[in-house]
């Protein structure tokens, strides 16, 4: 790839996409689409559905997706020779559409013809086809005098195909990387694909969440889904950067454990949520045992404890107590669920002696799985 060419046209965020363009999705005929993956910044949530199994990965410039974990690391270190039957798929961020400063009635071929040449790529005829989505096939980077060198594919044994499509008044670009027919396959996710503007999208400041809270999550390469059952008059909030949710059962208690109040009311109680990505930014395997994790978790607390198994709950827990001056109120309730995608801690804060009912069953829904 010309990475120089991109630097000249003000387009860097590019050049990462480019290096990371996914090497394989195993290429079937199976139009079965039970998993999404999404990608959010400021302005648009793009959203696409894919086969049970594939591994993705996203950044604030584009989603990836492949069907094995070697798959996408080879992309990630820069391409290669992807395996016979491989696809792989990548998902442009929907700003990119708008560094290219198009006439307001630019149709998805103008949009597209604007992006490759931007990239200095294009096909071996040059063409790009109009439509729903709009498409070039076979690409090639591009030489001084217009043509394309053969012996230089962006990847050995495979083509790649880009597409255009219009969402929401602006454009979406894919680029389809296979060295086997996927027309189907890619058909029915082209269904699936959505953009939806950022204002209609979750976000991370404090939500009332009576009723089912579900929060996705991209963790190594995967897409996950916390989850749990929250009665009428609780909140949460999501701290994407340390992996943390806090679930509580009003907004003075969630801002005692958001660090933003200074004592809990009786009866009031608050969840505070590291996930498996958290706890690895702790530097807290959380592949280990729950009860392995709860002391690691306590540790970085500085706090000694020793959990005991907790009964009543669908996989290994482990609880106890923790007490310390750096925990509100001195004291807390620490569980580590051990669920099979990774451990999940919660660390319960209430006054001591006035638990709030509400508090087991909330512990009791709470699942971390691959999302429904």
């Amino acid at each position: 790839m010309n990475l120089k060419r991109f630097r000249q046209a003000g387009l860097i965020c590019l050049v990462a996409l480019l290096v990371m363009l996914p090497g394989a999705v195993g290429a079937q005929i199976d139009v079965e689409l039970p998993e999404t993956a999404t990608l959010s910044d400021d302005t648009w949530t793009v959203s696409i559905n894919h086969p049970e199994g594939w591994v993705s990965t996203s950044t604030e410039d584009g989603l990836f997706l492949a069907d094995t974990q070697d798959a996408l690391d080879k992309a990630v270190a820069g391409g290669g020779n992807i395996a016979i039957d491989s696809t792989g798929i990548i998902v442009f961020s929907p700003a990119i559409a708008s560094l290219l400063e198009l006439p307001d009635d630019a149709a998805a071929d103008d949009a597209l013809t604007a992006f490759l040449d931007i990239l200095g790529l294009q096909s071996p005829s040059g063409e790009v086809y109009s439509g729903d989505p709009a498409v070039s096939f076979n690409l090639y980077e591009s030489q001084d005098d217009g043509t394309v060198d053969f012996g230089s594919p962006l990847f050995e044994m495979s083509t790649v195909d880009a597409f255009a499509f219009e969402r929401e008044d602006t454009f979406i670009f894919v680029f389809v990387i296979s060295n086997s027919d996927v027309f189907e396959l890619t058909e029915a996710m082209w269904d699936t694909l959505t953009l939806t503007p950022a204002d209609a999208a979750p976000t991370d400041e404090t939500v009332a969440s009576e009723g089912e809270f579900i929060h996705l999550v991209e963790d190594d390469g995967r897409e996950f889904a916390f989850s749990a059952t929250l009665p009428e008059g609780w909140v949460s909030s999501v701290d994407e950067e340390t992996g943390t949710i806090i679930l509580a059962s009003s907004e003075a208690a969630l801002a005692v454990a958001s660090g933003d109040g200074d004592e809990l009311e009786r009866g009031d109680t608050a969840l505070v949520v590291v996930l498996p990505s958290g706890l690895r930014a702790l530097d807290i395997n959380p592949a280990d045992s729950a009860d392995l994790v709860f002391t690691a978790y306590a540790a970085t607390l500085g706090i000694e404890a020793y959990p005991s198994l907790v009964e009543g709950f669908e996989v290994f827990t482990a609880n106890g107590w923790l007490g310390g001056d750096n925990l509100p109120g001195g004291q807390a309730n620490l569980y580590a669920f051990g669920f099979p995608a990774g451990v999940v801690t919660v660390m319960v804060l209430e006054v001591n002696g006035s638990s709030n009912p509400d508090t087991r069953s909330v512990l009791e829904s709470i699942r971390y799985d691959l999302p429904v």
